[in-house]
């Protein structure tokens, strides 16, 4: 496999194949791996071959001990270990996510939150233990959004067992049940932070509540491989993330959906394509990536006579430590980016796999709320943005919701796309050409930040009837696409009653890039990342 890169200055990097120091890199950039499924509870042995593959930091999934002694014991080796090995660890949660109840000996289930709810619940004398060593850098919710949406994944005799995650929403309105998740959310990371933990990170399998966890205090994580379009789960996040000032990390996950009779596959995506979606994660401006997973059924390595062995998946995470990013400094992060094409919308949290593949239609985890028409129109506009790539959504827009058996594609074409939710302000759209709106509702201040954007920087905008400004409104004719010019710098209000009319295509095509390339720019810098045969990556990199 080939990544070329053409004028990427390089600049003086040292590779340090032969070192045993970790490396770092401009901007803080650190790189980790995840140990899901490791069979050996003790951590001592993920020093040798995290060394090896020059990572900074391990997502431990943890799994507490029989008492507050022995739990308060543990956490002391881990924090010793790390400190000494100057890494850091953050305690994963995800053992409750599939279990009913996880009761220790002195009777605290570590898997029940508050108001009946299922969620893991530390012992506040653990994380008041856990930070008093510097490698302790936080706690992760994995996949909080799929617990939230399904009510857990836990199965008893192959029957699902129905728990609400961060709250009960059924009864609610869609509204009232976003703030609900909200509060529960934020009222999840103020018990983990009232013990100085320096952050809750959000781990992400679906590309819905990013901003509601943002907004609530967490750190975003996003899913790169598994069954995710990178670019979409990247727009999603880094909107995120920018709109409500979070930090942004990635998850590059080697499990796939899979194909009939071979369901879930691990690994599930080859080492080219982990090069490929690291390297992206990169460029992207990521403050963190990390690998699912270290050595799961072998992932990176095997030890023979005590020696770390690198398959090629660990040989290219190991290329990537040591070699690419010594030699390719990057000078900005996401928080430098200048979106061009924004997609707005209140999160109801549909993105196409309700009724599909075993998952039931309860968007926010509601009973009563059903996916509909309007909550299923943002997915037309993936189709549009990446040029037919993603098709359009009759199956959703993730492998989740796809006939099991499509084979996974990472990169689609984009031209600077990012998602907001429906009370984004104007700051964050000065550099925006193309937005949407899609979906129940959208704030009266953003609109007014719209229509201003439209009649002072040419902005244009495609609606749909019922989100579009009253003056907008009262012009449309009633059905089909019109498009309504406002001021005189160019801009219009393009509404409509199908995203893909051929006369939206039409008037948004310059607007979109080219084909077969992801286009983003951060500060000065414009990034191309040129899609080739198998998603082999080319990166550009021009000054502007």
């Amino acid at each position: 496999m080939m990544i070329g890169c053409k004028r990427n200055k390089l600049n003086g990097g040292k590779s340090t194949e032969n070192s045993d120091s970790i490396p770092s890199y401009k901007n803080n950039f650190l790189v980790g791996v995840d140990n899901a499924g490791d069979a050996t509870y003790a951590p001592d042995h993920l020093i040798a071959p995290m060394k090896e593959l020059g990572l900074h930091f391990v997502v431990y999934h943890y799994y507490p001990e029989s008492d507050l002694f022995s739990q308060k014991k543990s956490i002391n080796a881990m924090g010793e270990l790390f400190d000494k090995n100057k890494m850091g660890f953050i305690l994963n949660t995800e053992v409750c996510n599939t279990r009913e109840a996880l009761t220790d000996e002195e009777g605290w289930n570590w898997c029940k939150g508050p108001n009946n709810t299922h969620r893991f619940t530390f012992k506040p004398e653990v994380l008041i233990q856990a930070n008093k060593y510097r490698s302790f850098e936080g706690v992760m919710y994995d996949e909080p959004a799929h617990m939230q949406l399904n009510r857990n994944w836990i199965f008893v005799n192959n029957i699902k067992t129905d728990m609400p995650f961060l709250v009960e929403t059924t009864g609610k309105s869609f509204e009232d049940a976003d703030n609900l998740v909200y509060e529960n959310a934020k009222m999840l990371v103020d018990e983990i932070k009232i013990s100085q933990t320096p952050r809750v990170v959000t781990e992400h399998v679906f590309p819905v509540l990013f901003h509601n966890f943002a907004r609530a205090g967490m750190t975003l994580s996003y899913k790169q491989l598994k069954e995710s379009w990178a670019p979409l789960w990247a727009a999603c996040a880094i909107g995120a993330a920018i709109q409500y000032n979070r930090d942004l990390w990635a998850c590059t996950d080697l499990w796939f959906a899979g194909i009939p009779g071979n369901s879930p596959m691990y690994p599930g995506h080859s080492p080219e394509e982990l090069k490929n979606n690291l390297i992206y994660s990169y460029w992207i401006g990521n403050d963190r990536v990390y690998v699912e997973n270290l050595n799961y059924q072998g992932s990176l390595y095997r030890t023979e006579g005590g020696k770390i062995i690198l398959n090629d998946y660990g040989k290219a995470l190991k290329w990537f430590t040591h070699e690419y990013l010594p030699q390719n400094d990057r000078d900005y992060t996401f928080r430098d980016i200048k979106p061009e094409i924004a997609i707005i919308r209140f999160d109801d949290t549909d993105f196409g796999i309700t009724g599909r593949n075993g998952f039931p239609d309860q968007l926010f985890g509601s009973k009563t709320l059903k996916s509909t028409i309007v909550t299923r129109n943002w997915m037309k506009i993936w189709n549009l943005v990446s040029q037919g790539v993603i098709p359009t959504p009759e199956n959703g827009i993730s492998w989740l919701s796809y006939p099991l058996g499509t084979p996974h594609k990472s990169f689609a074409p984009m031209n600077g796309v990012v998602v907001f939710d429906q009370t984004v302000e104007k700051k964050h759209l000065e550099t925006v050409k193309l937005a949407f709106l899609s979906g129940l509702m959208i704030s009266s201040g953003t609109l007014a930040s719209l229509e201003q954007l439209v009649k002072t920087n040419g902005l244009i905008v495609v609606t749909t009837p019922e989100l579009a400004p009253a003056s907008i409104k009262g012009k449309y004719t009633g059905t089909g696409t019109d498009i309504i010019n406002d001021g005189a710098t160019g801009g219009c209000w393009v509404v409509t009653d199908n995203f893909l009319d051929p006369i939206v295509k039409a008037k948004i095509k310059p607007l979109l890039g080219k084909e077969n390339e992801m286009r983003y720019v951060f500060g000065n810098e414009e990034i191309i990342f040129k899609i080739g045969e198998n998603d082999i990556l080319t990166l550009f990199r021009n000054k502007l």
